[in-house]
């Protein structure tokens, strides 16, 4: 599965601590490699459905999938991800 960010997940990304951003990137990594299969990976319901959830120690990663290709829409903190 491709994984892809857009200039504005990019840039939230970067305003990441460091230790924070390292188990982001080794978790959509494995996305990368497992798909949808990974242990980490819940599909959303209500308001989010068509959305995955992927964790990432203190962040998720919130996704959609179309043609095998994974695109970020929202990278937060678990506290803040989904208030609108």
């Amino acid at each position: 599965m491709k994984v892809e960010m857009s200039a504005k997940m990019i840039a939230l990304y970067d305003k990441i601590q460091e230790p924070h951003q390292s188990k982001i990137r080794k978790k959509m990594d494995l996305l990368a490699v497992h798909g949808l299969h990974l242990n980490a990976v819940k599909a959303l319901t209500g308001n989010y459905t068509g959305r995955y959830r992927l964790r990432a120690g203190q962040y998720r990663v919130i996704f959609c999938v179309e043609n095998d290709t994974a695109t970020v829409v929202a990278i937060k903190h678990r506290k803040d991800v989904y208030e609108n």
